[in-house]
């Protein structure tokens, strides 16, 4: 349980506000440098989910695969005409392991806010979303695992579906 005055970032632990504000992340973004290396890091990230997803070992941990994933999107960023179709950047999940299921209702991702600077474009962007501003937060920890939707007919549980993509 976090210490009083102090929030849970990205599962990670405690990260302590100071003066309103968040610090800044110690994991940062994977430096890369030539679209060779952004190939590479593209195919290692796809392996990596893949195994995850699949309930195999990951060959990277979460903080690895944060990196790197991070570095991909800086890259796309930058190079936006280079984006390959294998990126992890803009999906949810691995894929379904047996079909695929309609969710009736979208069933999104979380956000990662890693310094003080992406979480004031966060606080922004959220608030253009909702058209107000947002004043109030409430942060609790980030716990890997499962996201599933219940399907219910008649008070009986008749389905239980992965989020998969987010849309099936």
């Amino acid at each position: 349980m976090p210490a009083a005055g102090s929030v849970p970032a990205c599962g990670r632990g405690p990260l302590s506000v100071v003066g309103g504000m968040i610090p800044s992340m110690t994991t940062p973004a994977a430096v890369i440098v030539d679209s060779t290396a952004y190939a590479q890091a593209v195919e290692d990230a796809a392996r990596a989910a893949a195994a995850y997803y699949a309930g195999g070992s990951s060959p990277l941990d979460d903080d690895a695969y944060d990196r790197l994933a991070r570095g991909i999107a800086a890259w796309e960023a930058e190079h936006p005409d280079e984006v390959l179709p294998d990126s992890p950047t803009g999906k949810v999940a691995g894929g379904a392991a047996e079909g695929d299921v309609p969710h009736t209702v979208p069933m999104l991702s979380l956000d990662n806010v890693f310094s003080p600077e992406e979480f004031t474009a966060w606080t922004a962007s959220l608030a253009r979303r909702i058209d107000r501003e947002v004043t109030r937060f409430s942060v609790g920890p980030k716990l890997d695992g499962l996201a599933v939707a219940a399907r219910y007919h008649e008070g009986r549980l008749t389905r239980l579906i992965t989020r998969g993509d987010g849309t099936a």
